[in-house]
């Protein structure tokens, strides 16, 4: 689903970048008063062409992930912001979530690594939702002239295996002298492809089974 944008993003580490000329540009004529942006295609940058002296242009991209992106793993969103083609320090960054509203992206909460207010937005594991198409737009301003440009990418989570049947059998026994067998069948290959890993133990009198994803 990821196709259209790229950009020559910074590593962690930090260095230089410069926005992609083959990226498309969805997002014009900013103002100082509200932003203009739209989204259509799963990854766009957005560009504000400055009207008067006073303003400059800016443009944003983000680098589109590979799909399906995989929920059980740390996922780097990489973005970028430009000044007439230069990064500047005085850019602000403000990722969002708008697909799921209410996710919190804040420093503070356990999604992200590095909170939101930084160029690439970085959500820790197990995050985001299997099977789930999530947009995220990447909001760039200038402190001084409060021009702001935003871009958005759309990308869907890989599905995990389903569609297991357990048998076990006989139904009941007793400890330490009946011999249960367990089966699982029928599993659909999901898209992760990761091995399942099993874990039974006993709970109350009754069989515990831990399925995970190795």
């Amino acid at each position: 689903m990821s196709t259209s944008a790229s950009a020559t993003i910074s590593a962690a580490n930090g260095g230089t970048t410069s926005p992609s000329s083959s990226a498309i540009t969805t997002s014009s004529s900013s103002s100082s008063s509200s932003p203009s942006s739209s989204s259509s295609s799963s990854s766009t940058s957005g560009t504000s062409n400055g009207n008067n002296s006073n303003m400059q242009n800016i443009t944003v991209v983000i680098q589109p992930l590979p799909q399906p992106a995989n929920h059980n793993d740390r996922i780097i969103i990489r973005g970028a912001g430009f000044v007439d083609g230069r990064q500047l320090d005085s850019l602000v960054y403000a990722w969002s979530c708008v697909s799921h509203p209410i996710m919190d992206l804040s420093p503070y909460s356990s999604n992200t690594y590095n909170g939101a207010s930084y160029p690439d937005l970085m959500l820790q594991p197990n995050v985001l939702l299997p099977n789930s198409t999530y947009t995220f737009e990447l909001r760039v301003c200038m402190r001084e002239q409060g021009q702001c440009v935003s871009a958005r990418t759309t990308f869907r989570t890989a599905t995990v295996p389903y569609g297991c049947t357990f048998l076990i059998w006989p139904h009941e026994g007793y400890g330490l002298s009946t011999v249960f067998a367990a089966n699982f069948t029928n599993w659909q290959a999901g898209e992760i492809g990761r091995s399942l890993w099993y874990i039974f133990q006993s709970f109350m009198n009754l069989l515990l089974v831990l399925i995970f994803l190795i």
